[in-house]
């Protein structure tokens, strides 16, 4: 059988190896007679282009599809994200006419360097960062390495960060302190409160119970307090916790159990005592609903909860996105800044090495968890420390204080 279904996918996929060319893709067919039909058309392309000693030229939006339907072994959610970026790079937007985007119909060797250069520029001038352009070109550059023996690929020297500062991306990491920590959990317990007592007056003044928006703010008030202390004390990626089950939870061995969908890696953990009383509270609640954080509005189009921009809002409240901190740290602090402190605080207490905080965050390379190093002093500089201090000492330097 060469063409099939992936558990989950609408499309059939094909798969096959002709005059040594081997191919796997989408065929974007959810009928498994029409894919049958693109596969012959695919190999017919392969086999014409094998005869006259030239790889079949392609489009450039075809190729970028191409690409993204071998990646058979990318986790759903990159793969989803990746077709989102793609899908952006090539859709023009009335109600930006002058976003730069990608002739999907240019042949795919056409493809220059002045192209890239224009999107760049272009991408640059509506204020979008280096990180969110690399990863957009990164597509581009992909299907270029994993289809250059089957189509006419471009010849191009591809931009580099050391070569182009404008795609210079920033690896900057911030942690909150204590103090900044205290004054969120208290701003979101804060807003919890006021909105439950708001509902309260609401409920006497009426004589009954008033549902509907009312009682969903006050959930999303709740829900914006949880995930805070669940990110502190877990350091799970938003995502995750936006699909964690009831089921993945065992309260009573105080584990947490699921997938880590980025990395397609799964997690054990176990959770703190002030953690286990808020889940517990939840569940006894709303443990009918398979989603310990359920979608509260009804418009929405997930079954769980898909953002929280209280959290961000909060931050800035409570002063961590002053101008000084920003321009401190390098960048703001965001709903992501409270992974980043679960591993700093980890690191901090030197009870915990980095191979075990990048077990606990998911993270599949170490690389990736050792930016959070620079953020925790050194045995070099401790040692450094105490060396200073026996100079003092034995030199008698000394200060007033």
């Amino acid at each position: 059988m060469t063409v099939f279904k992936r558990p989950g996918s609408k499309f059939y996929q094909m798969k096959f190896v002709i005059n040594g060319v081997s191919i796997r893709e989408s065929t974007k067919c959810s009928r498994k007679a029409d894919a049958l039909k693109v596969e012959e058309r695919r190999k017919q392309e392969i086999v014409r282009g094998t005869k006259l000693g030239e790889k079949p030229p392609i489009s450039l939006k075809k190729a970028c599809e191409m690409y993204l339907g071998r990646m058979v072994d990318m986790s759903e959610e990159n793969l989803k994200r990746d077709q989102s970026r793609m899908e952006g790079m090539f859709r023009k937007d009335p109600k930006d006419p002058n976003r730069p985007t990608f002739n999907p119909d240019m042949p795919f060797h056409m493809l220059t360097v002045d192209i890239i250069d224009q999107y760049i520029t272009g991408r640059k001038a509506q204020g979008r960062a280096a990180n969110t352009i690399w990863n957009e070109l990164n597509i581009l550059r992909s299907a270029i390495k994993h289809l250059k023996k089957v189509v006419q690929v471009p010849a191009i020297e591809w931009p580099t960060e050391r070569e182009d500062k404008r795609l210079k991306r920033k690896k900057k990491s911030r942690a909150l302190t204590a103090d900044e920590m205290n004054q969120l959990v208290a701003h979101l317990e804060k807003r919890y409160v006021d909105r439950k007592k708001s509902r309260e007056r609401d409920f006497k003044r009426h004589g009954s119970e008033v549902m509907g928006s009312d009682s969903r703010f006050v959930l999303e008030a709740e829900d914006a307090l949880a995930l805070v202390l669940v990110m502190m004390d877990t350091g799970m990626r938003p995502g995750e916790i936006y699909t964690l089950l009831w089921a993945d939870i065992d309260l009573e061995k105080s584990e947490l159990r699921g997938l880590r969908h980025k990395v397609d890696q799964n997690m054990a953990l176990l959770i703190s005592s002030r953690l286990h009383a808020l889940l517990k509270v939840r569940f006894e609640r709303d443990g009918a609903n398979p989603y310990v954080f359920p979608a509260r509005s009804p418009k929405a189009k997930k079954p769980h909860m898909s953002r929280c921009t209280a959290i961000g809002k909060a931050l800035d409240d409570i002063g961590a996105n002053s101008p000084e901190k920003v321009e401190r740290y390098g960048c703001r602090a965001t709903m992501y800044t409270l992974r980043d402190t679960f591993a700093t605080r980890l690191l901090q207490s030197r009870q915990v090495n980095i191979v075990e905080v990048q077990q606990m965050l998911g993270h599949s390379d170490v690389k990736t968890t050792q930016k959070y190093a620079s953020m925790v002093p050194t045995e070099t500089a401790r040692k450094a420390a105490q060396v200073v201090e026996n100079l003092n000492q034995t030199q008698g330097v000394t200060s007033l204080f």
